[in-house]
């Protein structure tokens, strides 16, 4: 069935692209290569189908997000540069921070200042903000055996 019905994937990929409707999102985020959300330096959703992702039946899809529903009332979430948007963050909040990594050899769009952000960090602990960081680099001055770069 996966590899019959890949052209509706693109075709919502191109409709999403299009118009932004986050329904087109929601089916993409649920159908493509690991749920990687993923823009190009245009801002067009890029990621593929995952041809081997059977999908969630949607009985169960709809209990899910009825659940998320209900926890995520009263929740702001912003995008955009992270010093912009959370300037008025305060202690007992909580950040998600997905900054473009360390080492990427040129799959993702984006640059980051990196002391720069390092330095947010520091302000945010100073704060006592809690927060969650997706990176791809490495720890202190130490790189394991398999640490293939990084800074």
């Amino acid at each position: 069935m996966q590899n019959e019905s890949y052209p509706v994937f693109y075709e919502i990929r191109d409709n999403f692209n299009e118009k932004q409707d986050s329904s087109d999102l929601l089916f993409l985020s649920r159908t493509c290569v690991n749920g990687l959300i993923r823009f190009n330096k245009n801002g067009a959703f890029n990621n593929s189908l995952h041809h081997t992702r059977k999908g969630i039946e949607p009985s169960r899809l709809k209990s899910i997000l009825a659940v998320w529903a209900k926890r995520l009332r009263g929740i702001d979430f912003r995008d955009g540069d992270y010093w912009e948007t959370s300037q008025d963050i305060q202690e007992g909040d909580f950040a998600y921070l997905d900054p473009p990594y360390f080492n990427t050899r040129g799959r993702y769009y984006g640059t980051i200042d990196y002391e720069r952000f390092l330095e947010y960090l520091d302000w945010l602990n100073k704060r006592g903000v809690k927060y969650a960081l997706s990176f791809d680099g490495k720890r202190g001055l130490k790189c394991p055996k398999s640490c293939s770069g990084g800074i």
